[in-house]
């Protein structure tokens, strides 16, 4: 990364967990080999395993199948008869997916799990997944000077020319969505989305002492706003 110290930390350690809700750490990327598979597959996919899922597309047609939902890319991936992962096709056309007890709506960033609606207004958990790559690869334009690039940018890749070192964070961010847009939920986007609540929403997260970086915080707020 940007210091020697802590690119030696991020090489000794797989994995180091700095929060409940956001992971850092970095993988040695083979040469050849389809990337996406060589990282946690807790940390890059929404599901802990490939699950048959019900599949609800924009169209008003579903299919099941058993899937998972990659992170780094918003793709839809299944696993063939060769035990090959392999992209789902007419992902984007996908509008919901629902999986056991888990339910995933697709938004203008990527597919986002359920936790409560009310009307047209979601809330919900929303998983960022950002790499930067130890050595620039030239055949991907770098999203700036210091090696970082978005997913899309490198996900298409196999694999690399050479061996090198990635570094990757997975976080959870929790947001809003109405409309098939999300926003982060925060207090100015609550007040945004419930103007009918607007000037009772400060006091109201000051009163009960309200982290919206967690989840016992955000819910308690759309609770709230949700009530009559």
């Amino acid at each position: 990364m940007k210091s020697t110290t802590l690119t030696c930390m991020l090489l000794a350690l797989s994995t180091i967990s700095y929060a409940q809700d956001r992971k850092e750490g970095s993988i040695r990327a083979k040469s050849m080999e389809d990337f996406i598979k060589q990282f946690p597959m807790e940390e890059i996919y929404l599901m802990p395993a490939f699950e048959e899922s019900l599949l609800l597309y924009k169209d008003g047609t579903q299919t099941q199948s058993v899937i998972n939902i990659c992170s780094a890319d918003n793709s839809i991936r299944f696993i063939d008869k060769k035990k090959d992962t392999l992209k789902m096709i007419r992902a984007e056309e996908v509008k919901r997916i629902v999986a056991e007890e888990k339910v995933f709506t697709q938004t203008d960033k990527g597919f986002v799990q359920e936790l409560i609606i009310f009307g047209g207004k979601t809330l919900g958990i929303w998983r960022r997944f950002d790499v930067e790559l130890a050595t620039q690869h030239e055949a991907i334009p770098a999203s700036s000077t210091a090696k970082v690039y978005k997913p899309h940018e490198i996900f298409m890749y196999m694999g690399f020319p050479t061996e090198q070192d990635v570094y990757y964070t997975s976080r959870i961010v929790y947001v809003l969505v109405e409309d098939g847009k999300s926003v982060p939920a925060t207090a100015s986007n609550f007040r945004k989305m419930f103007p009918n609540k607007k000037k009772t929403i400060k006091s109201y997260i000051k009163e009960n002492d309200l982290d919206l970086n967690t989840k016992e915080g955000v819910v308690a707020l759309f609770t709230f706003c949700t009530e009559e």
